[in-house]
């Protein structure tokens, strides 16, 4: 169905799916992860969505227009723990959540965004994510005022990906290499 109606249908399966899946109750959600057709064709699915080029601007369409009572804590969650998403996948799935501007979503997003970078932060190394995922990440963080101003963020966490020492005469050559025109197709 998808190579005949396209990315369209894609985005209606997922979106419908997203709907459909009960993220709320967790506990419930990873013991029907066998039983469940929908979770299943999810489970099957949704890496393949991963892979492509234009996996943002498609998932962000999804979460800017579902139709769910599951907080975005929730979504984000049930998908990690369902589909064993790598920090990589983690990160693509949050940028979506921004770029959806799901105002329902936008305070759980900034929340789980900080924690999941001081997380990767304390377990990872920064080789684990691709330079595009970490130019991403940090044009997020100068697009939005809250983390702009957080030091964590802004500092430790930036120097970290680009794998420096955090100082602050370096933090003026983040901001260099944030200001030279990154173009990132969506």
């Amino acid at each position: 169905m998808s190579e005949i109606f396209g990315i369209e249908f894609d985005k209606h399966i997922y979106k419908s799916l997203l709907e459909d899946i009960d993220f709320k109750d967790q506990r419930s959600l990873l013991s029907n992860r066998n039983n469940s057709n929908k979770i299943q064709f999810l489970i099957q699915e949704f890496p393949g969505l991963l892979t492509r080029p234009d996996f943002i601007n498609i998932f962000s369409y999804i979460v800017e227009f579902i139709n769910t009572t599951a907080s975005a804590i929730e979504i984000f969650d049930g998908l990690v723990k369902l589909l064993k998403l790598s920090y990589e996948n983690q990160f693509k799935i949050l940028m979506s959540f921004f770029y959806a501007q799901n105002q329902k979503f936008s305070e759980d997003i900034k929340s789980i965004f900080i924690n999941k970078c001081t997380e990767f932060q304390k377990e990872s190394k920064p080789d684990q994510l691709t330079k595009p995922t970490i130019q991403m990440i940090i044009l997020l963080i100068n697009s939005f005022e809250d983390f702009r101003t957080d030091t964590f963020l802004k500092t430790s966490f930036m120097a970290f990906l680009l794998n420096k020492q955090s100082k602050t005469s370096e933090v003026k050559e983040y901001d260099e290499f944030i200001d030279v025109n990154i173009c990132i197709k969506f």
